[in-house]
Order: structure tokens, then C-alpha cells, then sequence
């Protein structure tokens, strides 16, 4: 009899498992059911693909995940010393979201901010940043070029293009290579 109730109390529990495993008949959500499924596919996607990445730092302003991918040593257009940035950013709110209109992102040696320039990339054009809007859970990669001011470590920090009273920026301090 215990045998029997056990297998009864199993296969009870075992029925939502089930249900969950069949397959999602996408036409019957509503547009909102359907933009949940996608906004946390995006998440889980960019999860994976942070979770795969050796970042230098990483932190979070604004709704976003801040990841600095690399510090690179080269000569800009007219030959001065200078170095490229490169940092990941990932939606984390349920919205969509302009990096552009939210952060700003500085770098600094020695606490005096370094002068944006152009580093030539053999087989790339002019960068140019995002512009549009980022949705949940997307993950783009941005790159700045920053002129050397000395030998120094470089400080990267990000904050709300607005700050407010809960705003905190996120403050790197890198070694150049």
C-alpha cells in the first residue's frame, strides 16, 4: 500500500515536470506573452555569452552590465601613442535602453581624463557608437581611443550621463599592457 501511495504522490509531482518540457505553441501568446519569451531567451543568451569571457572588470550603472573586455596599446592617425578601450554592455532592465542617452564612459591617467582620438584598424572604417536602442538582455561591444597620457594605469569609469542620488558610478583602475 506505501508502494502504491508513493508511486501516486510521484507521478503527481512528475505531471507539471512534464508540462513544462512540451513545446511552447507560440501563436497562442499574446504579443506581451511573447516579448516575456524573447526578452528572457536575450537574457539567458547574453548570460552565456558574459559567462564565456574573461573580463578585466565588470560592474553594473544605470541597468546595465558594464565588462571590460581589453586595454590595447597603439598610435592613432597621426602617429601619438594612444590606446583602445573595448567593454561589453548588456541590458539588464525589462526595456529597451539607449547607451548613448544613459552613460558616459571616461578614461583617466593619473586623474586628468584622456583626450578621445581615432586609432587605424587595418580592414575596419571610421567605429562608430551605438546609437539605437539596446533591448533586455542584448549585449553589445562598444570601443573608445584614447590618447596616452602617460605610463601610468588607466582609469575607466562609467556613470549615469545624469546622476541622481542612487546612482553610483563604476570605477576601474587597469594596468596598460
Amino acid at each position: 500500500m506505501k508502494r502504491f501511495v508513493s508511486l501516486i504522490l510521484l507521478t503527481l509531482m512528475l505531471v507539471p515536470l512534464a508540462a513544462l518540457a512540451a513545446p511552447v505553441d507560440f501563436q497562442a501568446l499574446n504579443d506581451q506573452e511573447l516579448q516575456a519569451v524573447i526578452d528572457g531567451a536575450n537574457q539567458e543568451l547574453a548570460r552565456r555569452r558574459v559567462a564565456q569571457t574573461d573580463y578585466l572588470a565588470t560592474g553594473s550603472v544605470a541597468g546595465f552590465f558594464v565588462g571590460i573586455r581589453s586595454l590595447t596599446r597603439g598610435e592613432d592617425f597621426e602617429g601619438r601613442p594612444a590606446f583602445t578601450l573595448s567593454y561589453d554592455l548588456r541590458n539588464d532592465s525589462q526595456a529597451p535602453m539607449s547607451p548613448l542617452m544613459l552613460l558616459t564612459v571616461v578614461a583617466s591617467q593619473n586623474g586628468v581624463p584622456n583626450e578621445v582620438t581615432f586609432v587605424l584598424k587595418a580592414g575596419e572604417g571610421i567605429p562608430s557608437p551605438n546609437l539605437g536602442e539596446v533591448g533586455p538582455g542584448e549585449l553589445i561591444t562598444e570601443a573608445t581611443d584614447y590618447l596616452l597620457s602617460s605610463e601610468g594605469p588607466v582609469t575607466v569609469t562609467v556613470n549615469q550621463l545624469i546622476p541622481d542620488e542612487t546612482s553610483r558610478p563604476f570605477i576601474a583602475e587597469l594596468p596598460l599592457p
